[in-house]
C-alpha cells in the first residue's frame, strides 16, 4: 500500500487509464475481496473512475493439495476457478486474466507447475471447461447483480437475458454445509445443474414451492436456470 501510494504520488495518474491487480490468496477468492477494494481505495480507481483489470489471478494444484488435503485436487481447482472468476464480477472489475492456461512443468510439488487449465500435456482439467461453462454463463446476459446472504455465507450471482434467469449459488464457508428454500419466481421450467453440467433432480423443501438446495463449500456453484 504504502509503495503503490509513493509511486502515484510521485508520477501522477494523468496518463493512467487503469490499473492492473494480481489478488492472489490460497483459501477461497472470495477473501480478496477486502484486498481488491483496498486497492481500489489506494489506488483512487473509484475517485477518478478508473477501472481495475485483475491481471493474474489463479490456484495451484499444489497449494490446493496443502490447504485441502482431503480433497480431489482437479475438482477443488475447478470450483475455485468458478468462484474466482464470480468474485471477479462482483468486485466490478473491468476484467479478469486466468494463470495460467496450460501447466509450466509435471513438478507437483513445485506451485508454479501447476496453475494451468490444462495438463503438461496439454490434456484439458476440469476447470478448463469449467472456465467454458462460466463465461458462456456470464457473457450471455443482458444485466446480472449478486446478493448476500452473510449469516449463511452464500451469494447468488443472477445473470438475465430475454430467454433465460440463471443463477449460480454457492457458499463460501468450509465450516458448515447449508440447505437453502430458494425461490425460483417463476413457475416456468427451472433445471438445476453442477459445475459439470450434469444435471441434478430439483427437491423441493416441505409444505413450499421453493427449491431445496444442498450448498456444500467444495462442490462450488449450483446453476440455476429457469425459462422466461
Amino acid at each position: 500500500g504504502a509503495l503503490t501510494t509513493a509511486q502515484l504520488a510521485a508520477f501522477g495518474t494523468d496518463q493512467i487509464a487503469a490499473f492492473a491487480f494480481h489478488p492472489y490468496r490460497q483459501d477461497g477468492p472470495e477473501n480478496s475481496l477486502p484486498d481488491i477494494a483496498k486497492f481500489e481505495n489506494i489506488s483512487g480507481a473509484t475517485r477518478q473512475r478508473r477501472s481495475i483489470w485483475l491481471t493474474e489471478w489463479g490456484y495451484s494444484e499444489t497449494w490446493l493439495s496443502r490447504m485441502y488435503p482431503l480433497d480431489n485436487l482437479r475438482e477443488r481447482q475447478a470450483v475455485m476457478t468458478a468462484r474466482l472468476m464470480l468474485t471477479a464480477a462482483l468486485a466490478g472489475a473491468k476484467a479478469v486474466l486466468l494463470y495460467d492456461l496450460i501447466d509450466d512443468g509435471p513438478d507437483a510439488n513445485n506451485p508454479e507447475s501447476r496453475f494451468g487449465l490444462y495438463d503438461y500435456e496439454f490434456h484439458a482439467k476440469k476447470s478448463a471447461l469449467t472456465f467454458r461453462a462460466m463465461t458462456d454463463l456470464m457473457s450471455n446476459c443482458d444485466t446480472y447483480n449478486f446478493t448476500f446472504d452473510p449469516v449463511q455465507k452464500t451469494i447468488t450471482a443472477t445473470f438475465t437475458s430475454s430467454s433465460r434467469i440463471s443463477r449460480a449459488i454457492w457458499t463460501y464457508d468450509s465450516r458448515y454445509n447449508h440447505n437453502l428454500c430458494f425461490s425460483a419466481g417463476s413457475s416456468n421450467v427451472t433445471h438445476l445443474f453442477d459445475l459439470s453440467g450434469t444435471t441434478i433432480p430439483i427437491e423441493y423443501c416441505p409444505s413450499s414451492s421453493n427449491i431445496k438446495l444442498r450448498l456444500r463449500e467444495e462442490f462450488g456453484p449450483l446453476i440455476l436456470t429457469t425459462d422466461r
